[in-house]
């Protein structure tokens, strides 16, 4: 087999529609296998179950070509994860200082960290997040990955 050389960022564009393909072929197998006796298929079943097979196969390597050329910056990849997640997290927060109503009653309610408090630290988040969005970028701009054709 050949060998294809491609930056990550394509490879990664490349990964999403594939992903996108296996998406679709599961939609149309799980909605058309079963229809009432005597109608008309839209979609030959045998075929779509052999392309979702063929770009399962496809993804598989192209996620696997991927991690392998991500090895130089796993640490930013784990951080940007713990970053959002981070973000997600605050974003949830009660800040609610006065009457609360629950389950039928009310009471007061006092918050440590305000609605500000917890905005600057998601703001910070947010610019650090970008930082590494924009450092992963690059790496993958400028690496490639080897995939088989």
């Amino acid at each position: 087999m050949n060998q294809n050389k491609i930056s990550i960022s394509r490879a990664l564009k490349q990964k999403s529609r594939i992903a996108g393909r296996v998406r679709n072929c599961l939609d149309i197998l799980k909605n058309d296998n079963s229809c009432p006796e005597g109608t008309e298929r839209a979609f030959d079943l045998v075929a779509v179950l052999a392309e979702y097979k063929q770009y399962s196969e496809e993804l598989i390597r192209y996620k696997a070509a991927i991690a392998t050329a991500n090895s130089g910056i796993i640490s930013l990849l784990a951080e940007l994860e713990e970053v959002r997640s981070m973000i997600a997290s605050l974003k949830k927060i009660d800040t609610t200082n006065g009457v609360k109503q629950e389950y039928g009653s009310s009471y007061n309610v006092t918050a440590a960290l305000t609605k500000a408090d917890i905005q600057r630290e998601i703001d910070s988040l947010q610019r650090r997040a970008d930082d590494l969005q924009d450092e992963i970028d690059d790496y993958n701009a400028s690496h490639f990955v080897s995939l088989e054709v």
